[in-house]
C-alpha cells in the first residue's frame, strides 16, 4: 500500500482482520520494533529503503533537498499467514524493479509464496542500494578532483561551498 488512507486501512482490517501501522509511527521507530514477531505470530518487518533524489543537482540549494542525492524512506511488511502487505509513503523504485523481474521470471521463486516475495523485494532494494552508493562516489570523485587538481585550484571560487557539498554527500 501506497500512503493509504484511513478507509483504505479499514478496508485491509475488514478483509484480512490485519491492523496497519500508520505512515507517522513509521518514522521514528525504535531499533527493537524494526523485526518482531507479535503474540499472534505475525512477522513485523520495518526498514529504511534509500531513493535517489528525482530532484537532485550536483550543484543543488541547501535550502531545498535538491542538494541530497538520495534520501530515506520507511517501509514496513508485514508477513500475516499466507500475505504479505507493504506499507509505504511513495512509489519507491525496488518495488517496480521486482515486478519487472517477476514478470520477466528472472528469480526462480514461488511468487505465491510471501516470503520469498518479501525476500525478492529486498533484494531489489540492495541492488538500488548499490546504484545509490555507486553515483555518490562518482559525485565525491568529482569533488575530490576539483579541489585536488592543481590547475583547476584558481577557478574555485568558494572553497566552503565544496567542502559543504562534499559534508552533504558524505552524510
Amino acid at each position: 500500500l501506497i500512503a493509504p488512507s484511513q478507509e483504505e486501512q479499514q478496508w485491509v482490517l475488514d478483509a484480512y482482520n490485519q491492523n496497519l501501522p500508520t505512515l507517522k509511527s513509521l518514522e521514528d521507530i525504535s531499533s527493537s520494533a524494526r523485526f518482531y514477531r507479535d503474540d499472534d505470530g505475525i512477522l513485523h518487518i520495518s526498514t529504511y529503503f534509500l531513493t535517489k533524489n528525482k530532484n537532485y543537482q550536483v550543484d543543488g540549494d541547501a535550502e531545498d533537498s535538491s542538494h541530497m542525492l538520495a534520501m530515506v524512506q520507511t517501509v514496513a511488511f508485514i508477513l500475516h499467514k499466507d500475505r504479505l502487505f507493504t506499507l509505504r509513503g511513495e512509489k519507491l523504485v525496488a518495488f517496480r524493479a521486482f515486478r519487472a523481474r517477476a514478470r520477466r521470471n528472472d528469480y526462480e521463486m514461488d511468487y505465491k509464496d510471501p516470503t520469498w516475495i518479501l525476500l525478492g523485494l529486498l533484494e531489489a532494494k540492495l541492488d538500488e542500494l548499490a546504484d545509490i552508493l555507486e553515483d555518490i562516489h562518482k559525485d565525491l570523485e568529482k569533488y575530490s578532483t576539483e579541489v585536488l587538481n592543481n590547475h583547476q585550484r584558481e577557478q574555485i571560487l568558494d572553497l566552503d561551498d565544496m567542502i559543504t557539498r562534499l559534508a552533504q554527500q558524505e552524510d
